[in-house]
């Protein structure tokens, strides 16, 4: 047998995989037969090559590496074996039995590349591997070869950043997606650099092509003609662009298109039929999905194209709340997106795509309103990405009544998850398209005063209002109350001509927030007594709890405290009954801001603490944000000015990010304290706690706002020295990191400002967290503050 010494040299650097290179080695210790699955393009042969490199030393007796992309057919793969370790064929004695015997005592590693179009050669292997004892084989394969004994390792896209998360080319570097684009494209181009002008381009050209690494290379040969965000403009399209002239690439990935009709091209006509039609899907989909979407009139063989779609690597499966979800890879669903328009089933295709996820969202504006409401908000959000395709697919297609219908459905989940501005321009869309391609449509509504549910006319009347409604509760959120009012007059009409008796409550109700936030707490307190009269006609407990709350609210908002207690106690026991957690964490902040205003500090505390517990609960990130400044108030109250300035600017910083505006008499409320703040820490100080606050993630200001006050803290002014202790535990680069900390600097801010690696600042700060007696970067500011280790003119 000829020596198995050598592998396949390649003329580029591998990038990234450490972890994985780490996670086979273990694995091939404990397995004989180890298979790298993956869609085409995502760099299984390259990792399996590295790999067996790095285990060279392990294997006496060597390690062969078998090329399988060009035999034909799976009674041929046991022959290219032998010819690869040089064992010739001997009379009538069947290669396989050679090769068993050559092998027996042989500790040797095959890798096999590109098995998918041989699977039914798997026995074979099977039969190589039982009858040696010391033999392993590493295979790449886009499909798992389905034996005994066999240990499958998905190979998964190279790690990216969040384009929000790196804002530094130095930190982007550290993730392979983006440094193997910048390695390659500096092959083509020598003075390419990754810098803070091209950086958020490239990395989401990174995230388009899904962190394949084919794709990733492809992208960055383009990188001579167009720079960075051209290429980024480009990718609409990914596959036409996705090409290399390089004469030394295989075939099949000169193109990533080739790459992925590689894996196609195997599949059986059924299951190349599912694999297009749930092209559909963006973003993924349930198992109910597939079934009412993209099987046939009999689904019973669904499961198995399921299946075999991710054995062969064109789908991914996933556990989310508990089911099973599904997706593809961008790249892969525009491939299949492609074969569905040539299919000519495309449009029956996205009919059934756009009436499943109608049926599905037409009764969530109830139940995001009951018990249900977080596994609801949980349900849309998973569904966003479809739900946008269908509203999209929708307006481009003139069907006004679909964009309606699913708008003025999808108001209550855009604004309980905070995509005010998203939900906004969707509905001003599909308002403003209803108008241009409707004649008269609501006007017939109102001329006629139609009172039948069931008509045509009156019915997209009633999903006019509720989109109207929508768009009136995101504008008000967004601070704009003239529009507000205006919007929700409109709506109001609309709903009295077609005696809509729910809806009229619902924009009476809507009408009372408006005038309430812009000051006219009279005219605020009538509406919402209108409002409660109307829900307690109707029977609906939960207007009645809304309109209890509202006037509360109003009441506080003016100064009467005693009645404003009485109505938001109300609205709390109602929303308990009905189990509504928003409406319970929006009454219960609402009884706890009146205490605090009543000087019952530590009730309010209480009260807003399970109100901040609740609205994390079910992710509404308007309600944490408004909690967080009524802890702040109470920090304050209380003398505890860092804390007060760390939660103020972080709410600040919150709001700009949800898009929502505090309405004067808030702003009003807010400001004394502020500046409270601002005179009890002096400018410096304040100024680097609110920037700290402004540089805190949402958990991490909640984190802060949980945080038991400190049962005493300096008097306003004082200039207190640290413990002797502590100020001389810290060395003098320690404080120069604690510094740099409270003046709100990023861990890679003070990497550069010092000249030291971010590794180094993390020591740093665990060292001062030890010292200190802290365990975050909030405390350890907030601790700096109160025991002045920094000062106004450290600050400087």
């Amino acid at each position: 047998m000829a020596p198995a010494n050598g592998l396949p040299n390649n003329l580029t650097s591998f990038v990234g995989r450490e972890r994985d290179i780490v996670d086979i080695q273990r694995l091939l210790t404990t397995t004989r037969l180890l298979t790298l699955t993956g869609v085409g393009g995502i760099g299984k042969t390259r990792l399996a090559l590295q790999v067996a490199a790095s285990l060279h030393d392990s294997f006496p007796d060597g390690v062969v590496f078998v090329a399988l992309a060009a035999i034909p057919n799976a009674q041929l793969v046991i022959t290219t074996i032998a010819s690869v370790l040089g064992i010739r064929e001997h009379g009538d004695r069947p290669i396989l039995d050679r090769l068993q015997e050559e092998l027996r005592t042989k500790q040797m590693l095959l890798v096999l590349d590109n098995f998918e179009q041989v699977l039914d050669a798997a026995p074979q292997i099977a039969a190589l591997l039982t009858a040696t004892s010391r033999l392993k084989a590493l295979v790449t394969s886009r499909a798992a070869l389905r034996i005994s004994g066999e240990q499958v390792c998905p190979v998964l896209p190279l790690a990216l950043p969040a384009i929000d998360k790196a804002t530094e080319p130095a930190n982007a570097l550290q993730y392979a997606g983006v440094r193997l684009f910048a390695l390659r494209a500096q092959a083509l181009r020598p003075d390419f650099v990754l810098n803070s002008a091209n950086l958020s381009a490239i990395i989401e050209i990174c995230q388009r092509l899904d962190g394949i690494p084919l794709a990733i290379e492809l992208a960055a040969a383009r990188i001579k003609l167009l720079p960075p965000s051209a290429l980024l403009a480009r990718l609409e399209q990914r596959l036409p662009l996705l090409t290399s002239k390089m004469r030394n690439i295989p075939v099949r990935h000169q193109t990533l298109h080739n790459t992925i009709a590689w894996s196609y091209d195997l599949l059986t006509a059924d299951e190349q039929q599912l694999f297009r039609r749930l092209a559909v899907f963006v973003g993924g989909f349930s198992l109910e999905a597939a079934e009412m979407v993209a099987c046939r009139d009999d689904c019973a063989s669904m499961l198995d194209g399921l299946e075999s779609l991710i054995n062969n690597s064109l789908l991914l499966q996933e556990e989310v709340a508990g089911e099973s979800r599904f997706h593809m890879l961008e790249t892969v669903r525009e491939f299949a997106l492609e074969r569905l328009n040539e299919s000519g089933e495309a449009l029956r295709i996205q009919q059934r795509h756009t009436r499943f996820f109608l049926e599905l969202v037409e009764s969530s504006e109830t139940e995001l309103r009951s018990v249900n409401q977080q596994t609801w908000a949980d349900f849309l959000t998973i569904e966003h990405d479809n739900l946008r395709a269908v509203l999209r697919r929708a307006l481009s297609a003139g069907d006004r009544e679909t964009a309606l219908q699913l708008g003025g459905a999808l108001w209550y989940f855009w604004w309980f998850r905070s995509h005010l501005r998203e939900g906004r321009a969707w509905l001003e869309e599909a308002l403003i398209h209803e108008e241009r391609n409707t004649m008269s449509d609501v006007g017939i509504a109102l001329d006629r005063q139609v009172n039948q549910d069931s008509s045509p006319a009156n019915q997209r009347s009633m999903w006019r209002a509720r989109a109207l409604h929508g768009v009136g509760i995101m504008v008000w959120s967004q601070g704009d109350f003239a529009a507000a009012q205006a919007i929700h007059e409109e709506c109001l009409a609309l709903r009295q001509a077609i005696a809509d008796k729910h809806g009229i409550a619902k924009s009476t109700y809507s009408l009372a927030l408006v005038a309430e936030h812009g000051g006219d707490y009279p005219t605020a307190a009538a509406l919402y007594k209108q409002s409660l009269a109307q829900y307690r006609v109707l029977g609906d407990k939960y207007g009645v709890a809304l309109s209890f709350r509202g006037l509360g609210s109003a009441a506080r908002r003016r100064g009467d405290y005693p009645n404003a207690r009485v109505s938001c106690q109300e609205s709390l026991t109602l929303m308990r009954e009905l189990g509504d957690t928003l409406g319970i964490a929006t009454a219960l902040a609402c009884v706890g801001i009146t205490a605090m205003q009543q000087g019952e500090y530590a009730e309010a505390q209480r009260l807003l603490l399970e109100s901040l517990r609740l609205s994390q609960l079910i992710g509404n990130q308007h309600r944490i944000t408004e909690t967080l400044e009524g802890l702040a108030c109470i920090a304050m109250a209380l003398g505890h000015a860092a804390r007060a300035a760390q939660l103020f600017g972080a709410t600040e910083s919150f709001h700009k990010i949800q898009g929502a505006v505090l309405p004067p008499s808030d702003q009003a409320t807010l400001k004394p304290r502020i500046d409270a703040a601002r005179n009890r820490l002096g400018d410096a100080a304040f100024a680097a706690a609110w920037a700290a606050g402004e540089a805190m993630s949402l958990e991490e200001a909640i984190t802060l706002a949980r945080e038991e006050l400190p049962a005493s803290t300096p008097q306003a002014g004082s200039k207190q020295p640290a413990t002797t202790a502590v100020a001389s535990d810290l060395t003098d680069r320690e404080r120069e990191v604690l510094r740099l900390l409270t003046a709100g600097l990023s861990n890679n801010a003070i990497a550069q400002q010092l000249c030291i690696s971010v590794f180094t600042v993390q020591s740093h700060l665990r060292s001062i967290y030890g010292k200190l007696g802290v365990a975050s970067r909030s405390a350890a500011v907030r601790y700096a503050f109160e025991h002045a280790l920094v000062t106004s003119d450290t600050l400087q």
